[in-house]
């Protein structure tokens, strides 16, 4: 009895303590469950919080209501505590997968993916079969861009799950990575090939396509780029970056009016978006250009009004009108352009030089000259164009008052003969029209009048016609006739065919006339021949005449020589008929000089000699001229 008592008294003693932790972890696990009723059903993260610490202080050792805890921590935005809870828990549980998965959401979502690396290497040591946590380490690798470690950790899986149809999306994701490598490291081939393989398993991948588009043109594979651009505006139509792409893909194949037409909608969908605007602008610039380079006129004026229809103010546009205007010699087009591109920029020297020349063709010189003294005032240095407007100037001047001299001296007792002459000339769009009267000393006194007119067909023929009478002879014809007409002809010929009458007395001539000349730079050469008829016989004639001009067709020297007689050898016309079938030579020289395009001095000397039935005589001429254009 004594036996029993002394083993049952202190086993009796220990019973309440028992009883009592049986209630206190009930107690616990009541707290807990309350927290988590509060948490998960109630979202009442603060008072789950005080049933958490509640229960923590009854139990320091319950893992789980730590673990529970730090996701509280977590929810009120108390990062710190929360991660110090889980690293409790590791302390005395490193294998607990609830809090390693915590922990590397946590990581995960901060970026922290070295640490969220270890977490998942903790999770694999205890299980490294687990298909969950390979596919976490592979994401890991991902965000670090570790095509090594995203190898191995395929191939981990691939070992475990051969037949898993997410290792088909980790290959092409590990693809995908190593093209973005190759693509950032400009490995255009490499990057091509990884960016292919994801569509070979992946055609949808709609990123791994538009990443092969970039390499087909970074490439120049301009066929294989627009299969990928059409493919994908088959999945996503109207893509505004595609069908961009596309544009600038027709532009690199030099298609600038398909480029223009692709982005054409986008401009007008997104009018604020200068990149659309201006590539739009700039694909149709670059196909006037193309089309005037291959003279497609018409064409090119087409689109460069298409520009101007969306940008009225931009110069280039108006500029490229402009020569197109020039090609087709539409002159009052050219200076409607002009007046544009001048409203929008007043110093452009394109559109004054332009407008000016313009007026020039038109014949209207005084707005010319008006308007190339505008370049002047803004390019003051520019010695030619002011040398042009100063003929321009002159141009503009339609009247001209000339005064001629002709002094012929002979040899064997001849006396001296003389021509004075004076003459008004007016200029008109079509030409010019002059009066001439001749005073004459020769044999006897006498005079003789005349009009003289030259007529523009054009801008490639020109027309002269000349009628003069006299009541004297010998000194002068009675009636003189002359008609011409000249073509001009690339590169810098003229043609000329003509006839002339001469009448002395009751003598009549017909004398037919041709002339070929040609300019070489500073260079002017004439060769003009006569055929004239008289009693069924054709006495020839020929002059040829070479002249060195110094500036704009004023001022020069010339040497000139012939053989015969011509009824335009003022001279000498008035004894044409004496003078056929008798051989006669001549050689000269002289010079012009023009004094400030308005005024126009002139010398020339001509020796002649003359066969005459009993022998031949001298002839020295000097020819004075003075013109002044007002």
């Amino acid at each position: 009895m004594k036996l029993f008592n002394c083993i049952h008294i202190p086993v009796l003693l220990l019973l309440p303590l028992g009883l009592l932790a049986q209630q206190k972890k009930v107690d616990v696990d009541y707290l807990f469950n309350k927290a988590i009723i509060q948490t998960n059903q109630y979202k009442n993260y603060g008072k789950a919080l005080e049933l958490a610490n509640e229960a923590i202080e009854e139990s320091p050792q319950y893992w789980d209501i730590y673990a529970l805890r730090g996701r509280l921590f977590l929810s009120l935005a108390d990062t710190s505590k929360a991660i110090q809870d889980w690293r409790l828990v590791l302390q005395h549980q490193p294998g607990n997968q609830v809090v390693l998965l915590y922990l590397y959401n946590l990581e995960m979502d901060r970026a922290n993916y070295n640490n969220a690396l270890d977490y998942a290497n903790r999770a694999l040591a205890r299980d490294p079969k687990d298909k969950d946590w390979l596919l976490k380490k592979f994401s890991v690798y991902q965000k670090l861009e570790s095509r090594v470690g995203m190898e191995k950790t395929l191939a981990q899986i691939q070992s475990y799950y051969r037949n898993d149809a997410t290792i088909q999306q980790m290959q092409a994701d590990l693809w995908m990575l190593n093209g973005m490598q190759q693509l950032s490291m400009q490995h255009w081939e490499q990057a091509g090939k990884s960016f292919e393989s994801v569509l070979n398993v992946q055609p949808g991948n709609y990123l791994a396509r538009w990443r092969a588009l970039q390499v087909a043109m970074a490439q120049q594979k301009y066929k294989l780029a627009e299969e990928h651009a059409d493919k994908l505006l088959a999945s996503e139509p109207g893509d505004t970056m595609v069908v961009f792409r596309k544009a600038v893909l027709a532009c690199l194949q030099g298609n600038h009016a398909a480029a223009a037409d692709l982005v054409m909608p986008l401009m007008n969908q997104f009018p604020n978006i200068d990149r659309y605007r201006l590539f739009y602008k700039d694909e149709l610039t670059s196909l006037a250009i193309e089309q005037q380079r291959g003279e497609k006129w018409d064409s090119a004026a087409t689109t460069w009004s298409r520009i101007l229809s969306g940008f009225p103010r931009d110069t280039t546009a108006l500029e490229g009108l402009t020569k197109v205007y020039v090609q087709r010699g539409s002159d009052d087009s050219v200076i409607a352009t002009c007046n544009r591109g001048l409203a929008i920029s007043p110093s452009n020297l394109f559109f004054l030089k332009n407008k000016t020349v313009a007026y020039e063709h038109k014949g209207m010189y005084k707005d010319a000259a008006e308007n190339a003294s505008r370049v002047l005032e803004y390019n003051p240095g520019d010695k030619d164009w002011k040398r042009y407007t100063d003929a321009l100037k002159w141009q503009s001047n339609r009247n001209m008052l000339s005064l001629f001299h002709l002094q012929t001296v002979y040899e064997k007792d001849r006396k001296p003969a003389s021509i004075s002459s004076i003459q008004y000339l007016r200029y008109f769009k079509w030409g010019s029209i002059a009066g001439r009267f001749n005073y004459g000393h020769r044999f006897d006194d006498g005079w003789q009048a005349e009009l003289e007119s030259y007529v523009k067909h054009g801008k490639q023929f020109y027309s002269f016609v000349n009628i003069g009478y006299s009541p004297d002879q010998p000194v002068f014809p009675t009636w003189r006739a002359a008609y011409s007409i000249f073509g001009n002809f690339n590169p810098g010929w003229e043609l000329e065919l003509g006839g002339r009458y001469t009448q002395i007395d009751t003598v009549r001539n017909f004398t037919a006339v041709a002339s070929v000349a040609k300019t070489w730079g500073h260079y002017w050469v004439n060769v003009r021949g006569f055929g004239t008829f008289d009693a069924g016989n054709m006495y020839p004639a020929v002059v040829a005449t070479n002249r060195y001009y110094f500036d704009e067709s004023r001022s020069y020297v010339t040497l000139l020589g012939g053989y015969g007689v011509s009824p335009d050898d003022r001279g000498r016309n008035n004894i044409l008929y004496n003078s056929l079938g008798f051989s006669s030579y001549n050689i000269g020289a002289g010079f012009q000089k023009n004094i400030h395009f308005n005024t126009t001095l002139g010398i020339i000397g001509n020796y002649i000699r003359q066969d005459i039935p009993n022998g031949y005589f001298n002839q020295f001429d000097i020819y004075f001229s003075f013109q002044q254009r007002f």
